[in-house]
């Protein structure tokens, strides 16, 4: 059995309601790869409907999209993919999507790449990032020529279609049918023109994405015209259209207009027409040439003029000529067959795994040479959270960290794939040389960051080149998640009973932590939803409550009213509180401003009358559909205490989050009395300990994969 792995574009849902050409295929190989008995995960925007799995990305939820909502999304739809890729091995993925040069893939996982666009439609980056991992496909002869000094002779796929059974042809109605998006390449307000001159009504039925070029288009090229009559009535414009009236249109229309400006790779829409025997006529752009046998299956045109020309004498065109042609050159089997073909000769051409490398990281000037590295791991590995990313650990390196450095790369075919960001700690000479995890002691979730392909063995053996450094008496890691693969790897590979072991492995629990849904204040749990509303009211009867969320102009003012909040708290009971640390303090002014850049840090403020009373500091996942947000300290001020600031912080916090898509809350380590208000969950946190041999190894080794 075969498992693929399909990339859809991210702004279109993949399902039976499509719009788009490279959807539609996308949906056609799903449903036949299950047919098949294959498996077929679907990385796709929420809405999509495929018959494989699923793994949905939410859209911005706003009118329009501008470029940041779109280098957003494509970071959502990347940890989308290194989930569905870490789910189950994966045999190949198959790329639909025009974004495809923004996406990160394994090394060792075959690559196909559909080029459903004009081939000047893609950045450079789609062919100078994965000519040495991708194969290409085109899907048209004339795509072929004009993509071939950029992505080789690559093979061709013609695109396919659903042929209906027809046993006689309906008679055709009074009118003419355009479809597809509506956007200016797609010109479609000069079939509008053109039916207006042939006087022949003029149906629309496509989608306006929430672009302000194509909205604009719409509202001063298409609306106008809709008022022009022909000889059956108005133009109209329909919107998007259900598979059952695209075939009704299809198959009642006198002809399909396409004059479309872009340099077409294909049309479905043509083929489509075509199988439901109506003739199509088409400006002479890119494939409709091959797809439309002028004064044959339609006519060829070169304007407005020629179009409406064309229209008057379409009569003329046979609906079994058209029929015939889509039956013989078009149909989805075909199509799916050649998929399928090329999909068995790719998995068959996997290349042999590389030789994988360990290196070792032993100064802070290394550890920040490897930062874009490392970063880019993180954004592929599914299980990564905030505590391992480079913007959280590189400024602790900087406060708390030694001179001695042992952190692992893992690399394979000259690409990390893994890293184990450990250090030595020693308290005083008399005591052990600890091997211990970056971020100990301050941070949550202690882990290594790996790629998906990258495997327990892997891993495993990144530990043990790690442990035949002999400069330290005690190897411990601490708070790694029930799912860290670290984890898995030092339970299967701990040296009980070999040669050279001092003591055994110890794995115990570390300090658990609490966790909740996200939820909105309707759906919080009695009790505590009854207290937030309370003393909100109450709040709000004594001054104006107002909560505000740090950016980059006021995130210094935050931190310090949660450095006074959380030192006056602790003070008051005797205490010097973590914020008292000038170290610690320097770490995070360091961390936030990079936080906040990649969108990983929340720092929320509760003010009454302009005061600040609560302050929250949270580090959230790079993916909220889904993600988890980490509540990482809380500070209130002891003066308003009766108004439970912590408590309205925290309610707002989590219905916050349940609005971004955030799924989960978890309030870390720590047993404080509100975390069993809040009804949360347990989540155990695991240490393994291990004390290290007295053998000396070389630095680097290179072991077969």
């Amino acid at each position: 059995m075969t498992t693929v792995l399909s990339i859809a574009y991210p702004f279109a849902p993949v399902g039976p309601n499509l719009v788009g050409g490279a959807e539609q295929i996308l949906w056609d190989l799903d449903r036949a790869i299950v047919a098949a008995g294959h498996r077929s995960l679907v990385v796709a925007c929420e809405g999509s409907k495929p018959a494989g799995c699923l793994f949905a990305v939410s859209l911005p939820n706003r009118e329009s999209w501008d470029e940041v909502d779109r280098e957003w999304c494509r970071s959502q739809f990347q940890a989308a993919v290194s989930k569905a890729l870490a789910s189950e091995p994966v045999d190949i993925v198959h790329v639909h999507s025009m974004d495809l040069y923004g996406y990160d893939f394994p090394s060792g996982i075959p690559l196909l790449m559909t080029l459903h666009l004009p081939i000047d439609w893609y950045m450079h980056e789609a062919f100078t990032k994965y000519r040495n991992q991708a194969k290409f496909c085109y899907v048209s002869e004339s795509q072929r020529r004009a993509g071939l000094a950029r992505f080789g002779d690559a093979p061709v796929i013609g695109n396919g279609v659903e042929i209906p059974p027809i046993k006689s042809y309906c008679e055709k109605s009074d009118f003419a049918l355009v479809m597809g998006r509506i956007c200016p390449e797609k010109n479609a307000h000069s079939a509008l023109e053109a039916g207006t001159k042939a006087e022949l009504r003029v149906i629309i039925g496509g989608q306006v994405y929430p672009y302000r070029a194509h909205r604009q288009y719409f509202e001063e090229k298409i609306r106008p015209q809709l008022n022009n009559k022909g000889s059956a009535g108005s133009h109209q414009f329909v919107g998007p259209l259900t598979p059952e009236s695209r075939c009704e249109l299809l198959s009642q229309a006198r002809c399909l207009l396409h004059p479309t400006l872009a340099p077409e790779t294909s049309s479905l829409v043509a083929m489509e027409a075509l199988a439901a025997g109506t003739p199509v006529i088409a400006y002479r752009s890119g494939a409709l040439q091959e797809i439309v046998e002028d004064g044959v299956t339609g006519f060829l045109v070169n304007d407005v003029e020629g179009m409406a020309e064309a229209i008057r004498k379409v009569n003329a065109i046979s609906p079994a000529a058209c029929r015939e042609a889509a039956e013989r050159r078009f149909s989805k089997e075909r199509m799916i067959e050649g998929y399928f073909d090329l999909y068995d000769r790719i998995v068959k051409e996997r290349p042999r795994q590389h030789v994988v490398k360990f290196m070792l990281l032993r100064s802070a000037e290394e550890l920040s040479d490897f930062v874009p590295a490392w970063r880019r791991l993180w954004l592929r590995d599914p299980r990564a959270t905030p505590f391992q990313n480079p913007d959280w650990l590189l400024p602790w390196w900087r406060q708390f960290g030694t001179e001695e450095l042992r952190s692992v790369v893992i690399e394979r075919g000259g690409e990390p794939i893994g890293f184990l960001p450990f250090y030595i700690y020693q308290q005083t000479k008399t005591h052990p040389r600890q091997l211990l995890p970056l971020g100990v002691g301050t941070s949550d979730y202690l882990d290594g960051v790996f790629a998906p392909d990258c495997s327990i063995d892997e891993i495993a053996g990144a530990r043990n080149f790690l442990m035949r450094d002999a400069e330290y008496d005690v190897f411990c890691a601490t708070q790694l998640p029930e799912h860290s693969r670290l984890l898995r790897a030092l339970k299967e590979s701990s040296r009980i009973g070999h040669p050279g072991s001092v003591e055994p492995v110890v794995v115990s629990q570390s300090d658990g932590c609490s966790r909740m849904p996200a939820v909105r204040m309707a759906e919080l749990p009695q009790k505590i939803r009854r207290n937030a509303m309370y003393y909100r009211n109450r709040a709000q009867r004594l001054g104006q409550l107002e909560m505000v969320q740090a950016d980059e102009s006021n995130w210094e003012e935050l931190f310090e009213e949660l450095r006074r909040l959380h030192t006056l708290r602790w003070q008051t009971r005797g205490e010097d509180g973590i914020l008292m640390d000038e170290r610690v303090v320097r770490w995070h002014r360091e961390a936030i401003p990079l936080l906040l850049k990649s969108g990983l840090v929340r720092l929320m403020g509760l003010k009454m009358n302009r005061q600040t009373i609560a302050v929250l500091y949270s580090l959230i996942d790079s993916v909220p559909a889904g993600g988890t947000q980490y509540f990482y300290i809380t500070a209130y001020s002891p003066e308003y205490a009766d108004l439970r600031p912590g408590t309205l912080l925290i309610a707002y916090a989590v219905e916050q989050a349940a609005k971004e898509g955030v799924a989960t809350i978890d309030m870390l380590r720590g047993e404080e009395r509100y975390k069993q208000i809040w009804h949360m969950e347990k989540v155990p946190t695991w240490s393994v300990t291990e004390w290290a041999p007295s053998s000396v190894k070389p630095e680097h080794e290179e072991t077969a994969a």
